[in-house]
C-alpha cells in the first residue's frame, strides 16, 4: 500500500506546483484578466502575446519592449527575458487605468535556433504588428503603440511600411535608434509618416546619453515637416542607480543598466504622463483615421 501511495503523492505535489505557478502568473491589478495567448499574424505563423484585459476597457495599447524584443513569454504568462525593461516593469499601470494591454513576443518563426537578424526592421514584424493591432481593434475602438528603447525601431518600421493604419497614436520612450543615418529610409521615413499622420508623444530623460542622438534626430524630423500633433517631454530626477533583476539578460547592452535611460525611480511619473496623454487621445474624435480591418 505504501508503494502504491507514493505515485499519487508525487502527482499531487506536481499539481500543486503547477497551480502555484498559474496563480503567480495571474497576479495583477484587481479585476484584470491576464492570459498568454497565441495570435495568428501571418499564414502559418503566430505570435505569443501577453493579454491584460480590465473589466470595461476604454482603449488598447501595444507595448513594444526594448533590446532584442524576444521576451520568451511562456504559456503561464511568465516573462522569460526583459523583466528589467521599462514597459515590462510598468505594464500593469496601463491595465489598472482601463486599457487593454498587449505585450507581444517575437513571431514563432523567428525563435531560436533561427537567427533573429534584422527582424525589427523587417516587413515580417511590421505585418505581425499590424495583425495584432487589427485584432485589438475588434476589442476596443482605439489602439495606441507605446515603444521603449529599440522598440521604437519596430514602431517606425511599422509606420514606414504602411502598417500603422489601425493605430491612433504613438508614444516613444527613451528612443534608441542605434545609428540613424540620413539614408536610413526605414527609420527616417517611418518618423515622417508617423509624425504627419498621428499624434506622437516622445519622453526622454535629460541626462540620458543613450537616447540623446535619437531624440535630436526625431526633433529634427518633426521640425522639418508639418507634424499633426507632436509633444516632447524631457524628465529629470529619479534614482541615480538601477539594480538589474536579471544581470545576465542585457549582456553587452550598457544602456539597459543606466538609471536615466531605464527611467529608474520614475516609473509612476512617466507612466502617468503617458496614460494621461493616451486618455486625452482616446477621447478625441478619430473618425478621420481610415480603417480597413484585416479580413474585411
Amino acid at each position: 500500500m505504501r508503494k502504491a501511495a507514493m505515485p499519487s503523492l508525487s502527482c499531487l505535489t506536481v499539481l500543486l506546483i503547477v497551480l502555484a505557478v498559474t496563480v503567480s502568473a495571474a497576479e495583477g491589478p484587481t479585476g484584470v484578466r491576464i492570459a498568454s495567448e497565441y495570435w495568428t499574424t501571418r499564414q502559418g505563423t503566430m505570435v505569443r502575446v501577453l493579454v491584460m484585459k480590465p473589466p470595461n476597457p476604454r482603449a488598447g495599447v501595444i507595448l513594444l519592449p526594448g533590446g532584442h524584443g524576444n521576451i520568451n513569454l511562456d504559456s503561464q504568462g511568465q516573462i522569460g527575458w526583459g523583466v528589467d525593461d521599462f514597459l515590462i516593469r510598468t505594464r500593469a499601470n496601463y491595465a489598472q487605468a482601463g486599457f487593454v494591454v498587449i505585450v507581444p513576443d517575437i513571431a514563432v518563426d523567428r525563435k531560436p535556433p533561427v537567427k533573429l537578424g534584422d527582424y525589427r526592421r523587417s516587413e515580417l514584424q511590421a505585418y505581425d504588428l499590424r495583425s495584432i493591432s487589427g485584432r485589438m481593434r475588434r476589442m476596443v475602438e482605439t489602439v495606441s503603440v507605446v515603444a521603449y528603447d529599440r522598440g521604437v525601431i519596430s514602431a517606425l518600421n511599422m509606420a514606414t511600411r504602411g502598417k500603422m493604419d489601425l493605430v491612433s497614436s504613438l508614444v516613444l520612450i527613451s528612443p534608441n535608434l542605434e545609428s540613424l543615418q540620413p539614408n536610413d529610409a526605414v527609420l527616417t521615413d517611418g518618423a515622417r509618416v508617423a509624425l504627419a499622420r498621428i499624434p506622437v508623444l516622445m519622453i526622454s530623460h535629460a541626462s540620458d546619453e543613450c537616447s540623446a542622438s535619437a531624440t535630436n534626430d526625431l526633433y529634427g524630423i518633426a521640425s522639418m515637416i508639418t507634424a499633426r500633433d507632436f509633444r516632447a517631454v524631457s524628465v529629470t530626477g529619479g534614482s541615480e542607480r538601477f539594480r538589474l533583476q536579471d544581470p545576465f539578460g542585457h549582456y553587452g547592452d550598457p544602456c539597459s543598466k543606466k538609471a536615466p535611460h531605464v527611467m529608474s525611480g520614475l516609473e509612476v511619473r512617466v507612466s502617468s504622463i503617458v496614460i494621461e496623454w493616451l486618455e486625452n487621445q482616446a477621447l478625441s474624435n478619430r473618425s478621420d483615421v481610415p480603417v480597413t480591418l484585416p479580413g474585411r
